[in-house]
């Protein structure tokens, strides 16, 4: 069960029978109890006309796929944009930038 998915999914189907019927479902327990997103299945279908035909069927097809493999690397970590001057770059790179600093010197902000 791809669970990310299927709690965005589960959370539009609250708030459209909120707007539409004005009752909600317990997205958790639709995500965890066969029988209860039964019954949500159930009254989606009876209200054509609405997102939410779409919608259960999208969760229906969240509910089987598999869940997605976890990544080494957590998505927030930094990585650096450009190589350190001792890495890899060309000898003339890195003398150029040794020589030409990114930010001008702080006592040169103030001279005229």
């Amino acid at each position: 069960m791809n669970r990310s998915r299927a709690l965005r999914i589960g959370n539009r189907i609250n708030l459209v029978l909120l707007r539409q019927l004005g009752v909600g479902v317990d997205v958790k327990r639709l995500i965890d109890e066969p029988l209860y997103a039964r019954d949500v299945f159930f009254v989606c279908g009876g209200l054509p006309g609405t997102d939410l035909v779409a919608l259960a069927r999208d969760l229906r097809s969240a509910l089987d796929e598999p869940d997605e493999a976890p990544s080494s690397e957590p998505p927030w970590s930094f990585r650096p944009t450009r190589p350190a001057v001792d890495s890899e770059l060309p000898q003339a790179e890195a003398e150029r930038r040794e020589r030409s600093p990114a930010w001008p010197l702080p006592l040169r902000w103030l001279a005229r």
